[in-house]
């Protein structure tokens, strides 16, 4: 499906202006993953001494990093699991980030479908950056996006015809074991499942 709705509206036109959250590089996954839950957020730019940005790490990358470590087993148990979940606490965050690029980055004169195509790759919070100083001046979010939707009166359009949402449904139901949706959520590059009861009806997401 086209994006030709949004290749004309630029980044500049849709974000209002958020607080910045940032890692330093040398911080561990353990001060990500603090930082994620304070602010319920799913990843964050990362900085250098300088402030600079040289890349961003989100959820996906620290349960990525955890799920190598585990045993390749049908059942694994729970002290295995507390055991790869320690590394956190000693790996560096530029070990696992994505490194800063044009294709985890954009400026404010780049267009709304640049950031559309990096939201459907899993990176959820878009470091706007300064052309020149490298230096990070906002950050985009699903959010600001949907909000110039509803100012711009998309309202009657469907998700589908926007090329926005996900047309396949992941789902678990609430008997499957912790390290299979750390699996799933791995191997999808997504970062929530749908739960389901034993009548297969919606209860909740992982």
């Amino acid at each position: 499906m086209s994006q030709s709705y949004f290749d004309n509206i630029l980044i500049k036109d849709v974000t209002p202006i958020e607080e910045i959250f940032t890692l330093n590089e040398h911080q561990i996954l353990d001060d990500a993953v603090r930082l994620f839950g304070k602010e319920n957020i799913l990843s964050a730019p990362v900085v250098d001494d300088e402030n600079k940005i040289v890349g961003i790490v989100d959820i996906l990358d620290i349960v990525s990093c955890v799920v190598k470590i585990l045993p390749d087993v049908e059942v694994i148990t729970t002290e295995e699991l507390l055991k790869a979940g320690r590394i956190i606490e000693v790996k560096e965050i530029k070990s696992v980030m994505k490194k800063y690029s044009g294709d985890v980055g954009i400026t404010d004169q780049s267009p709304v479908s640049h950031a559309i195509s990096l939201f459907t790759k899993g990176i959820h919070r878009i470091p706007i950056v300064d052309a020149e100083s490298n230096k990070i001046i906002n950050i985009l979010s699903p959010t600001s996006i949907l909000h110039k939707l509803r100012d711009l009166q998309f309202g009657e359009k469907t998700l589908k015809e926007l090329s926005l949402g996900q047309e396949e449904l992941l789902v678990a139901d609430m008997a499957y074991p912790v390290y299979g949706i750390i699996h799933l959520l791995n191997e999808n590059s997504v970062t929530s499942i749908a739960l389901v009861d034993d009548e297969d009806q919606l209860s909740g997401q992982s």
